[in-house]
C-alpha cells in the first residue's frame, strides 16, 4: 500500500505540478467548480439546470441520446431485474457491478449541474446490463434472447449511424456562415447573442454587434443596448437555443427575457425567420426505382431525422446547434424595441 501511494503521488505530482507549486490557485478553482456542481453560485452557463429533477432529467436529457432509445430500455429492464435477481440469489460479483454503478451515478445524478460527463463514466453499466438481461433469457427462452439480441444490435447501429452522420457534412456553423456571406447584401449589420461557442457568420464583409443576453433580466443598460442594436441591425441571428430555450421555460424567474423571445417567435418584434441550420442526427438510404416512382422517397432517397436539439447542451449546443435566422420586417425604433421585455 506504501509503495502504491508513493507512485501515486509521484505520477500525479509529475502530470500535474502546478496543483503543489501553486496550491491556492488549484483550491480556488476546485471550490468554484465545486459551487458550480453543487449550485451554490449560479453561473449563467448553468441555467439549463434550474428546476430539473434528477434522473429524470438525465433519462431525458442525456441517456437516450448518448446510448440510444433501444439500448436504453434493455438498460432499465436489465438493471432491475439484475437487482432483483441479486436479492434473491446474492453473489460478490453482481454486488461489485451494482454498488459500482450506483456509486458513480447517483453521487453525480443529484448534484445541481448534470453535465453529461457527470456520468459518462457509467455508460458501459447500461451495455452490461442490458446484456444480462439477454443472457438470463437465454436459459428460459432461447429464441426470445437471440431475436432480442439481433434487435438490440440492429438498433444501436442504426442509432451510433445515425449519430456519426453529423460528422459527414460540414459543421453547422461553417454551413450557416457561407450561406449569410452568399445571401446578406455588404455591409449589413447582424446582430447576434453572445455567450456562445463560437459567433458567426465567420467572413464576410459585414458589421457584427452582439450583447450578454444574459445580463437582460436585470441590467437595464444592457436591454437599453440590446433595444439599440435591434433598431440598428438589419438581421438578428439566434445562434443556439441557450439563451432563448432556457429561459421561456423559466417565465417566473426570467419574465423579461421570456418575454422577449416570446414575442421574436410570434413575429411581434418585426423579425421573421427566414432560414434555419441544423445538423441531427440522420438515416439515409438511397431508395429502389419502385419507392421512388410511388412517391415514398423523395430525390431517390429516404431520409429520417431525429432532432436532439432539446438534449443536454454539451450534447447539441457546443457541438452541432440549430441556428435561426431573422430579417427585419418592420422597422421600430429602440424606445419600441424596450417595450417587448415586458408583458404585451
Amino acid at each position: 500500500m506504501l509503495i502504491i501511494i508513493i507512485i501515486t503521488t509521484a505520477t500525479f505530482f509529475l502530470a500535474a505540478p502546478y496543483v503543489f507549486l501553486d496550491f491556492q490557485a488549484f483550491k480556488g478553482n476546485l471550490d468554484y467548480e465545486g459551487s458550480i456542481a453543487t449550485g451554490t453560485y449560479l453561473a449563467f452557463y448553468i441555467r439549463q439546470f434550474i428546476n430539473t429533477m434528477p434522473v429524470l432529467f438525465q433519462m431525458e436529457k442525456i441517456l437516450p441520446y448518448a446510448l440510444g432509445p433501444i439500448l436504453l430500455l434493455f438498460s432499465v429492464l436489465g438493471s432491475i431485474f439484475c437487482l432483483i435477481y441479486f436479492i434473491r440469489k446474492p453473489k460478490a460479483e453482481l454486488f461489485i457491478l451494482i454498488l459500482s454503478f450506483l456509486s458513480l451515478f447517483l453521487t453525480n445524478a443529484f448534484l445541481f449541474a448534470k453535465w453529461t460527463r457527470f456520468i459518462a463514466p457509467t455508460f458501459p453499466f447500461f451495455a452490461i446490463f442490458a446484456v444480462f438481461l439477454l443472457d438470463k433469457l437465454y436459459t428460459k427462452a432461447r429464441f426470445l434472447s437471440n431475436l432480442l439480441t439481433i434487435v438490440l444490435l440492429v438498433t444501436t447501429f442504426l442509432w451510433t449511424a445515425a449519430f456519426f452522420s453529423i460528422y459527414l457534412h460540414p459543421d453547422v456553423r461553417i454551413t450557416a456562415s457561407n450561406w449569410i456571406e452568399k445571401n446578406f447584401p455588404k455591409n449589413s449589420t447582424i446582430l447576434i447573442e453572445g455567450g456562445n461557442m463560437t459567433d458567426i457568420p465567420l467572413k464576410g464583409n459585414f458589421k457584427r454587434i452582439g450583447f450578454d443576453f444574459y445580463n437582460l433580466e436585470e441590467d437595464a443598460q444592457t436591454r437599453s443596448k440590446i433595444a439599440g442594436g435591434l433598431e440598428e441591425s438589419d438581421y438578428f441571428l439566434v445562434q443556439s437555443r441557450r439563451v432563448f430555450m432556457n429561459h421561456q421555460r423559466l417565465p417566473k424567474i426570467f419574465p423579461k427575457t421570456a418575454n422577449f423571445y416570446d414575442a421574436l417567435f410570434s413575429g411581434g418584434m418585426g423579425f421573421e425567420q427566414i432560414n434555419e441550420f441544423h445538423s441531427y442526427p440522420m438515416l439515409q438510404i438511397a431508395c429502389p426505382p419502385i419507392a421512388d416512382a410511388l412517391g415514398i422517397c423523395r430525390r431517390g432517397e429516404w431520409k429520417l431525422e431525429i432532432p436532439d436539439e432539446t438534449a443536454e447542451e454539451t450534447w447539441s449546443v457546443f457541438d452541432h446547434p440549430v441556428i435561426r435566422v431573422f430579417k427585419k420586417k418592420i422597422h421600430l425604433i429602440s424606445n419600441d424595441y424596450e417595450k417587448f421585455f415586458e408583458k404585451q
